[in-house]
């Protein structure tokens, strides 16, 4: 009889070690998920809090401009994150939320995004005759600046 038990609980054995091998990885990556989402968090009210100072202190016409701009870049980032977690982590179509590299794309181009309002912040700040970055508003940077007459530097 006890022959008989034997090769039922041995079944069961690999199937509980299997969910415990299971329960470690998926812990791992919801610790993955997590730090990936709070990396978006921080990244996102540093944004909203210069956005939030653009707002206040940029004469109106230029903050329509920026906030224009600021939708479509949001369009942008979700769709880049998207990809981001279907191409660079693997996540089937419908998860990407819920895959890590979905918010460490979203946590870099906002982290980008930031750096391009705060130098809207300095654009009447520049110490030359002009100097200035241009942005295509989707994180590319191109920086100038006068450097004598008929010299730039970028």
């Amino acid at each position: 009889m006890p022959w008989g038990i034997l090769p039922p609980m041995k079944g069961f054995l690999v199937l509980l070690v299997s969910i415990l091998s299971f329960s470690g990885a998926s812990g791992q990556d919801a610790r993955e998920l997590a730090a990936a989402k709070e990396q978006f968090a921080v990244a996102d009210r540093e944004l909203n809090a210069v956005y939030q100072t653009a707002k206040a202190r940029l004469p109106g016409y230029r903050f329509e401009e920026i906030q224009e701009e600021q939708r479509d870049w949001i369009t942008y980032r979700d769709d880049r994150s998207l990809a981001g977690a279907q191409f660079d982590g693997g996540a089937r179509e419908g998860s990407e939320k819920e895959n890590p590299s979905y918010w460490e794309t979203a946590a870099a181009l906002t982290e980008s995004r930031t750096e391009i309002l705060r130098g809207w912040l300095k654009a009447d700040q520049f110490g030359t005759d002009w100097e200035g970055v241009w942005s295509d508003g989707f994180g590319g940077r191109l920086y100038l600046r006068e450097t004598g007459p008929g010299g730039v530097e970028f």
